[in-house]
């Protein structure tokens, strides 16, 4: 945290080893330490005035650490990887009926407080100063955040606003910004081609994954009033005709905009470069021929058009729903990108395999054989291209990718051949071997998921004698990643026993166990039983963090058994929600009746795909476990 002068850090946020860490930590030591120091202009320096206006601290403070982390590396490409996980996270939660404005005034009690440090302050305020930046453009943007540090010891949020229109003439910034920070939620562009009069078509209306909001925890507001939202969106559109391409900046202020296109018309890229915080859906032949200019789309516009798609998958809204077999259609598009295209995808790699983690969480057990030899026959070719051992001259987000697509394929995948592999990659660590960080990360898991032997002892001891905070995380998380119950119940038990696990780590590893196949239902009741004991030693945020594992409880029986449960617990007196603040629990609550609705909905129709594609040609698995015994 940030005191004038005086920043503290978690160990694992400030000590790494260079040369030993993957990407993924090297990227959250540095997106820490730029934050917290941000903090000392935007929080110190100057103040908000009262709660309300937190997010003028955190949202500045994550926009400042992208920025001066970009600044450094370049070759990061951190805002792309913002808008794969930060982005993604605020667009997530601001989809949900319980979400919240940025700024609102209902601080009531500590709890509440507590609460606000979430996704919509730091991850959705950092992302509409983004586009603000870039639609003001960033001299503009610059010149006014300077007067209004200058000026402000305890600010408001219509001071920046003040500030900033005085830089940018002709803008009403204020205008523009204020149903992004008091209106809950964002819009969606839907995007229609009117042939008949040669127009394009962009309408906008509020974006939810669910078509009604719950009853449940008191929430009584409904959908009503939803439908009537807007918002003044800030657009870049880039069109295509003749094979001449235009670009154009546009403010969509009411519910509808019609654009002319010449006759020759091509293609449309709505939100080109990514930078607004809305989603796009490109309706009928528009978003097939978006699908055949993957090619010429940036990392970045890649990125996105696949996040929007799934986004649009775990949507009920039948006005913008892309069914499941589409988005999978979709995903084997990447498997068939030419190894020279690897830079552009491991963003894109990323989103699509998180979407496989979430099938594996709602698929029926007999159908898993087939999700694993389809993640197989999708991500093998990809991996094979890139190999075991680095390339010369290969990006440095190509170690992070090689790894996520080992991981995949040993875990998710459960390739034999990969796992014996893995098994020997590790010991040649041991034997004091270089290995890359990245990689060592990917087989650690893979070995966890596979182990067969005395493989945990061996881990807990790791995770004991660690000496670098990332060999510490690895290893407890590896704790959580094996699938023999009682194994698992050996885990569960050591994150009630501080001298076993820290309170500050156990947490961590309860969420994990909950949103696992082979330990969820462990996990849950082994919550249920020990409420208490996990509030005092976690505190409100730990238990916070192993309530946001509940979303993976998606079985029906599961499923309805944690709503009846959240609703009879008490912490020290107080209903579980109240005791969480704000409307955390509902969130959690709320993402997991979408994964309940999407099996309910898709589970038929993934088994029949499964079916389709899964007796591909190759090799038959599992092999004969018997050569890879003593290995895992």
């Amino acid at each position: 945290m940030e005191n004038l002068g005086a920043i503290t850090f978690r160990q694992n946020r400030l000590l790494v080893n260079e040369q030993e860490a993957t990407h993924k930590e090297l990227e959250d030591v540095a997106d820490t330490v730029t934050h917290e120091n941000a903090h000392m202009w935007f929080g110190d320096l100057v103040t908000m005035a009262w709660w309300d206006g937190l997010w003028l601290n955190e949202a500045f403070a994550t926009f400042m650490e992208i920025i001066a982390v970009d600044h450094w590396k370049p070759e990061w490409h951190r805002w792309t990887t913002y808008s794969l996980n930060e982005q993604e996270e605020a667009l997530e939660v601001d989809g949900l009926h319980s979400t919240r404005p940025i700024e609102f005034g209902m601080v009531d009690n500590p709890n509440d407080i507590q609460a606000m440090f979430d996704a919509i302050t730091y991850r959705k305020g950092a992302s509409v100063l983004r586009m603000l930046e870039q639609y003001l453009g960033p001299d503009v943007f610059r010149a006014g955040v300077r007067q209004y540090l200058g000026k402000h010891a305890y600010a408001k949020t219509k001071d920046l606003w003040d500030a900033l229109e005085r830089q940018a003439a002709g803008q009403d910034v204020s205008r523009i910004m204020d149903d992004w920070v008091s209106q809950p939620g964002f819009p969606l562009l839907s995007i229609r081609h009117d042939k008949a009069n040669r127009q394009l078509m962009l309408t906008q209306r509020r974006f939810p994954y669910l078509k009604e909001s719950s009853p449940a925890l008191g929430d009584e507001t409904g959908a009503a009033g939803e439908q009537n939202q807007s918002w003044q969106v800030p657009v870049q559109i880039s069109i295509t005709a003749g094979g001449d391409t235009t670009s154009r900046q546009l403010l969509l202020k009411g519910a509808e905009e019609r654009l002319d296109v010449p006759e020759n018309f091509d293609s449309i890229r709505v939100n080109e470069s990514s930078h607004g915080f809305y989603r796009i859906y490109y309706d009928g032949e528009l978003r097939e021929r978006a699908l055949r200019q993957l090619q010429d789309l940036s990392p970045i516009e890649r990125l996105n058009l696949v996040k929007d798609m799934w986004a649009a998958t775990l949507s009920e809204n039948d006005a913008w729903q892309v069914p499941l077999a589409e988005y999978l259609d979709l995903a084997t598009r990447f498997a068939k990108i030419s190894p020279q295209e690897a830079d552009k995808n491991v963003w894109v790699w990323a989103i699509l395999i998180r979407s496989f983690d979430m099938l594996n969480l709602i698929i029926a057990p007999n159908g898993r054989s087939n999700l694993e030899k389809f993640v197989r026959h999708l991500v093998e070719p990809v991996f094979n291209k890139l190999g075991w051992e680095p390339q010369p001259g290969e990006g440095e987000l190509i170690p992070q990718l090689r790894a996520d697509l080992l991981r995949t394929l040993g875990t998710l995948g459960n390739h034999r051949d990969v796992q014996e592999r893995a098994a020997r990659v590790y010991d040649s660590y041991n034997n004091q071997a270089a290995v890359d960080g990245n990689m060592l990360a990917a087989v650690i898991r893979i070995l966890a998921h596979a182990a067969r032997n005395g493989r945990y002892d061996e881990f807990y001891n790791k995770y004991e004698l660690a000496t670098t905070p990332q060999d510490k995380q690895r290893y407890l998380l590896a704790l959580a990643s094996f699938q023999q119950p009682e194994i698992l119940k050996e885990t569960l038990d050591k994150t009630i026993k501080p001298q076993l696990i820290r309170p500050q780590d156990a947490p961590f590893v309860v969420q994990f166990l909950l949103t696992s196949v082979y330990g969820r239902e462990l996990a849950w009741n082994f919550v249920k039983c020990h409420w208490e004991k996990m509030s005092k030693l976690y505190g409100q945020k730990g238990l916070s963090r192993v309530c946001a594992g509940v979303i993976g409880l998606t079985t029906p029986a599961l499923s309805q058994n944690v709503n009846e449960e959240v609703g009879r617990v008490r912490i020290e007196g107080q209903p579980l929600q109240q005791y969480l603040g704000g409307k955390t629990l509902e969130q959690h609550l709320e993402r997991l009746r979408i994964f309940v609705k999407l099996r309910e909905r898709e589970e038929e129709a993934l088994q029949d795909y499964l079916t389709q594609v899964a007796p591909y040609p190759g090799k038959q698995y599992p092999p004969d476990p018997k050569a890879a015994q003593n290995l895992l």
